[in-house]
């Protein structure tokens, strides 16, 4: 996730740098109030690459942890409530 994220900020950057023009990249250009150093330049490129790619990374990385905790809880329950089934009825056979 974070290595498409990175390569598609890094290429939006280096494709209104190829258009050029008077006023090049003013919404990409907004950019730089959250992403300190990032300007619509060649080098500017490469730090929207490395911002992506940072953040997606983390936004990624805390999705699939939130997953996996889900999903384990789920299956504690799932086995839990498999345990008091089996032990019920292993307890009314014996009665």
């Amino acid at each position: 996730m974070g290595t498409v994220c990175g390569l598609w900020l890094w290429l939006a950057t280096i494709i209104l740098l190829i258009r050029g023009g008077a006023n090049v990249g003013q919404n990409l250009s907004l950019l730089s109030q959250y992403f300190i150093g990032f300007h619509v330049t060649p080098a500017g490129s490469v730090a929207a690459l490395l911002y992506g790619f940072l953040i997606a990374f983390l936004l990624g990385y805390g999705f699939a942890r939130l997953r996996n905790f889900m999903l384990h809880s789920y299956l504690l329950y799932v086995r839990h409530r498999a345990e008091r089934v089996a032990l019920t009825d292993l307890l009314d056979r014996l009665m």
